[in-house]
């Protein structure tokens, strides 16, 4: 049996702000503009044929240290050239290396709503994802500028701090073994349909494509997608709508 742990949008988070003008979540049910945005792009996604997406991560390029000999004064220099480390790519990796530099975090949207819920942001080009969210840090690393990345981690972290403990929502009941399983196909399916809906709601630019790709990795939406997964994607985009009414 799965355990309706939006049971927790009725509850008193008392662990989030003693400020009773910056607490969101006095939620006591979905507006019908969040339905219906949920159900067109269910539907437009259902239409959409699935893509891989197609960018590069911050850590396809390191610099590597070049011997250069100048004759004149019989010295060695050195020179470091941004390279790529896997395949050849076809564009430049310098210009690789300085989309990582021009990567504003504070120009990123919704990054109001991650401050307001204390949620750390930080780039680097060292992970091996685009993107990841580290519930222990309560921080998001972004490993690309892809905007959708980043709302698809923003998305984890806001599943979690409903939580309230960092725990339920991640956290399946098996009753036939009596025990918690973390269930990471049920996150990421959450995650990168909400990221889907909040993108439209907000008007950044997003590729349907490759939502529908990621999600099919992990459920085939021709299956019938589970009314759970639908509420919470409404819940969690309606506590956005929320915080930034609070804010």
């Amino acid at each position: 049996m799965e355990i309706d742990l939006y049971e927790l949008k009725y509850r008193n988070y008392k662990n989030f702000s003693n400020n009773e003008k910056n607490n969101p979540l006095e939620i006591t049910g979905i507006s019908l503009d969040t339905i219906r945005i949920v159900k067109e792009q269910l539907n437009i996604l259902k239409k959409t044929e699935p893509d891989k997406l197609n960018i590069m991560k911050f850590s396809d390029v390191t610099y590597t240290k070049f011997p250069i000999f100048d004759e004149n004064k019989n010295y060695m220099q050195f020179r470091y050239t941004p390279v790529f480390i896997k395949e050849k790519k076809n564009t430049n990796p310098a210009e690789h290396m300085e989309r990582f530099k021009n990567l504003d975090i504070n120009n990123l949207p919704l990054i109001d709503v991650a401050r307001f819920l204390n949620i750390k942001i930080e780039k680097s080009n060292n992970i091996e994802y685009y993107g990841e969210y580290m519930r222990i840090e309560n921080k998001i690393v972004l490993g690309t500028d892809d905007i959708p990345t980043f709302i698809h981690e923003l998305v984890h972290a806001i599943h979690n701090f409903l939580s309230n403990e960092g725990y339920e929502m991640f956290f399946l009941y098996d009753s036939e073994n009596d025990l918690y399983t973390y269930d990471s196909d049920y996150n990421e399916f959450i995650a990168e349909f909400a990221s889907l809906i909040l993108c439209k709601m907000y008007n950044i630019e997003n590729n349907a494509s490759y939502s529908r790709y990621y999600i099919e990795m992990y459920n085939e939406i021709e299956n019938g997608i589970p009314e759970y997964v639908i509420d919470r994607v409404e819940m969690i985009c309606e506590f956005v709508k929320l915080c930034k009414e609070k804010m």
